[in-house]
């Protein structure tokens, strides 16, 4: 097991434009993780399809856990009006029903959760850490500090990515998808909870 303290740690939000005032060879570091680790992942569940690096560039906030200048895990936010739902491609995969549960709570702002990973090297079992929980604790803050309405999600059901999401009050909103050929749960959060298991209470 490599063991990590803590402290050791640092946690970045970045823009996901290149152009900001972020130190460029983090950025750097953070896109590449990005693409190297998601391309793993859709050579495993979906070989045909190819990731765009403008999803990368567009996000509002890039985060990232970082241990001695490496990226251990990520989690993208992008910042949504409600008006937004009717136009933005983001939401094309989410079905009427989530749509309209949106709606009828007359939400002006969102915030949305996308591209969440801890490198495969670095689970709880090789680092002593829920960095997993980690990440979406502190992604939740967000939500809290930024005052948005709500946090809207796709997540995974076939890997721990919507049962962890689930813990921080998290909800399904509807059946499941079909997305890159896994289950994949419409999730919405109201009113973030804290993990009672997060090993990082602040960084």
């Amino acid at each position: 097991m490599q063991t990590i303290c803590p402290d050791e740690l640092d946690y970045y939000i970045l823009s996901g434009n290149p152009n900001s005032m972020a130190p460029s060879y983090l950025h750097k570091a953070i896109k590449e993780f990005w693409e190297s680790e998601w391309t793993k992942i859709f050579q495993k569940i979906d070989s045909g399809f190819r990731l765009d690096v403008d999803d990368f560039y567009r996000q509002s906030r890039i985060t990232a856990i970082v241990h001695h200048g490496q990226v251990l895990g990520i989690q993208t936010l992008c910042d949504y009006r409600l008006a937004d739902v009717f136009t933005h491609r983001y939401f094309q995969p989410y079905t009427r029903e989530f749509i309209e549960e949106l709606i009828s709570r007359n939400f002006k702002t969102l915030q949305a959760m996308q591209y969440f990973l801890v490198g495969e090297k670095y689970g709880v079992r090789a680092t002593g850490l829920n960095l997993a929980a980690v990440i979406l604790g502190l992604s939740f803050n967000q939500q809290k500090y930024f005052g948005f309405d709500a946090t809207v999600t796709l997540a995974r059901k076939d890997v721990a990515s919507a049962s962890t999401a689930a813990k921080f009050n998290m909800f399904q909103v509807g059946a499941d998808i079909q997305m890159h050929n896994v289950p994949v749960g419409q999730l919405l959060c109201l009113e973030p909870s804290r993990h009672p298991r997060a090993e990082v209470a602040s960084m």
